[in-house]
């Protein structure tokens, strides 16, 4: 099954622990918060790295579809 992500912005801080630990996923949007970087499924490759940032999320911002 494929994975997505999205960020919950009522929650996010702009900590961007996210995009330091997958800059391929997240980036910032114009406050900086995080802003995800790829429309619709996950590549498989990029899969560890996007759990990486959901677990370093301080917020629990982040969350993984599968």
């Amino acid at each position: 099954m494929a994975m997505r992500i999205q960020v919950d912005q009522a929650r996010c801080h702009g900590h961007q622990m996210c995009a330091i630990a997958a800059p391929k996923l997240f980036g910032s949007d114009e406050i900086g918060n995080a802003a995800v970087l790829i429309a619709g499924d996950v590549p498989r490759d990029l899969e560890a790295a996007a759990r990486r940032a959901e677990g370093n999320c301080p917020e629990r911002a982040i969350e993984i579809i599968e």
